[in-house]
């Protein structure tokens, strides 16, 4: 990834850490709705605008973009995360939940025919899945420690595009979060509003949301 501008909006992704603790992670990239943050709650994220009638304007704009617990975590851009834990935590694999709920819950049908994403790990294993107007890709991969991917809303909206794979040097939740604006490569991608991660660690989860107007950054 180049140091020039991308607006990618949307992305979610799966990281391990150079501990070898494995991790999801998301963050907001907006034009149209940037006045919305990031906040924790019981067993994940939520992403809420700061204005509440804005949700009036548009209804995917706020939903719980992280749920965590029994083993799994599971970030997505939209209200398919609950569907998508609850399905894992119930002891369906990863690879045939991602393809249940993706396709029953299908893009979005907005002007811009915005794809759904989705990032899990359960079991040790970190899964990727999009569907797009044009079909569904759903991936189990293989994570390095230090390593990152992730697949976006637009333009780097395939799992195997070699542009969304990174590295991730911080060993902690609060610090992954940070790393989604300031670290390469996601500080080259524009349009950042806020962003959440929770890491597996010692059988819990560190769980972190970071807005990119925070104060000090």
């Amino acid at each position: 990834m180049s140091d020039e501008s991308l607006y990618c909006g949307r992305f979610v992704g799966v990281c391990r850490t150079s501990a070898g603790d494995c991790g999801v992670f998301y963050r907001v990239s907006s034009r149209s709705f940037p006045n919305r943050t990031a906040v924790a709650a019981a067993g994940g994220a939520l992403i809420v605008p700061r204005d509440p009638r804005e949700a009036e304007a548009n209804p995917y704009i706020a939903y719980r973009c992280l749920r965590h617990g029994k083993g799994a975590a599971v970030a997505s851009n939209g209200s398919h995360t609950d569907a998508l834990f609850e399905r894992i935590a119930a002891g369906m694999p990863p690879r045939d939940a991602f393809a249940m709920v993706l396709l029953a819950f299908d893009y979005e049908h907005d002007q811009l025919d915005t794809p759904r994403i989705a990032a899990c790990i359960a079991g040790g294993a970190a899964y990727l899945g999009i569907v797009r107007r044009t079909g569904l890709q759903v991936e189990e991969l293989e994570l390095a420690p230090g390593a990152a991917r992730f697949v976006a809303t637009y333009e780097l909206d395939r799992i195997d595009d070699l542009r969304a794979r990174g590295a991730i040097a911080a060993g902690d939740a609060a610090g992954i979060a940070r790393s989604l604006m300031d670290a390469p490569p996601f500080r080259a991608l524009s349009k950042p509003v806020c962003g959440a991660c929770a890491l597996a660690r010692g059988g819990e989860f560190d769980v972190a949301v970071i807005d990119a107007a925070a104060p000090g950054r």
